[in-house]
């Protein structure tokens, strides 16, 4: 699986304090891309800039939001199920290939699992 350091960076469209997450978060409506064939994947950035250029491009509408934590990253991934199945790491970042694995993939990741 790709290998990544924290902050990562996704675009949601918004997000709210929740006492009852681990994190304290709720995310809501983060930007998925889509592709024939292919499950919807949550899109996740290592570098903020290319996160926000994609923004400004694809989303202007959304949000970008710093992920310190693999705990705040599991939040995000929980809620990302509802509407994908996969995370695409660094999407149209040139110089850079797309990386994609299950959200099942990411999360056994995160848990050493």
């Amino acid at each position: 699986m790709f290998e990544y350091e924290y902050p990562v960076f996704a675009l949601i469209e918004r997000f709210t304090t929740d006492p009852s997450q681990p994190a304290n978060l709720s995310f809501h409506n983060p930007v998925t891309l889509s592709a024939s064939n292919a499950p919807n994947a949550l899109a996740v950035f290592t570098d903020r800039a290319a996160a926000e250029q994609f923004r400004d491009e694809q989303a202007p509408q959304y949000q970008v939001f710093e992920i310190e934590s693999a705990q705040s990253f599991m939040v995000l991934l929980q809620a990302a199920r509802q509407v994908a199945g996969a995370v695409a790491f660094d999407p149209f970042r040139v110089g850079m290939r797309t990386q994609t694995g299950s959200i099942d993939e990411v999360v056994r990741g995160l848990t050493g699992q």
